[in-house]
Parts: C-alpha cells; sequence; structure tokens
C-alpha cells in the first residue's frame, strides 16, 4: 500500500476526529475551512462544551473564524497563526491552514479517545454506583442492621 502524503494524512485525521453528528466532510485546506464550522467542531470534538455550535449558525463566517481562533487558543493552547479575514476568502491558502491544523493534531493526536472514559475513571465510577446503592439499601433499614453487612443481590431490590 503506497504512503500517504502529509496532506492526505492530514485531512484523514481531520476527518476521523469529526464528529459523525457534525454532518461535516472537510475535502481540502482551503474552501471547506471558510464558513468556519470546521475548525469550530474540531474545537468541540477535542473539548466539549466550550462552543455552542448551533448558536454560532446565526452569525456569519468572520465572526465564526474568529471565534474559533480565540477559543483554540485560550482553551487549546494552539497558536493563533490565521486571521479570519485571511480565510474567508475565494481561495485561502492551504498551506497556512494545514499548518494551524497540523497544530491540533501535533497536540491532540488521539481525538476519538480522548473524552472516551479510562479504565481507572471507570473503575471509580462503578465504585462510587456500588457506594451509593450501600447507602441507599442501609438506609432503607432504619437502623434495623442485620448481622452480616453483604449486600443482597441486585435484582432481589427491583
Amino acid at each position: 500500500m503506497p504512503k500517504q502524503g502529509p496532506k492526505k494524512t492530514l485531512l484523514g485525521w481531520v476527518n476521523n476526529a469529526l464528529p459523525k453528528s457534525s454532518g461535516l466532510e472537510v475535502r481540502d485546506f482551503g474552501t471547506s475551512w471558510r464558513d468556519g464550522f470546521a475548525f469550530l467542531s474540531l474545537i468541540d470534538a477535542i473539548k466539549t462544551n466550550v462552543i455552542n455550535i448551533a448558536e454560532m449558525k446565526k452569525y456569519n463566517n468572520r465572526y465564526r473564524l474568529d471565534t474559533a481562533f480565540n477559543i483554540a487558543e485560550a482553551e487549546l493552547g494552539i497558536a493563533r497563526l490565521l486571521d479570519a479575514e485571511d480565510v474567508d476568502v475565494g481561495s485561502p491558502d492551504e498551506k497556512s491552514i494545514m499548518t494551524y491544523v497540523a497544530q491540533f493534531l501535533h497536540k491532540y493526536p488521539d481525538v476519538k479517545n480522548m473524552n472516551s472514559k479510562s479504565e481507572s475513571e471507570q473503575e471509580l465510577l462503578d465504585l462510587l454506583n456500588w457506594l451509593r446503592s450501600a447507602v441507599s439499601y442501609y438506609d432503607r433499614l432504619n437502623g434495623a442492621y442485620p448481622n452480616n453487612y453483604e449486600l443482597p443481590d441486585k435484582n432481589a431490590n427491583q
């Protein structure tokens, strides 16, 4: 299988990083970025809940681009290498956009797994759920505690 060039590799990473729910398919490093939604969706994929993408639909391209560049810098540590005026043109400079987007890849190479729970986080959540069920069980006993402290079968309470 032939090796992909940097442009196709970066484009593949972008499309893999973007949530399917965004409905975006980035085809190039030019006009696909012009309206700002690709930048906003990429930021949202990395750090959820810092951008209300639905709200951004009522604004123009330059406002969306400025917002994306400002949030990427403030929230993700991505240097602002682009200005909205340079991207919101008929033929944006592909190399400039590639250079900017490459910062996201460099800093956040595994976007898809960033928002998933690690094994230890999942174990802590399981423990917390068990503690809640234990407290609930013993609260329902109203002081009439059994001689052993084993919880009954989960299904017996339901």
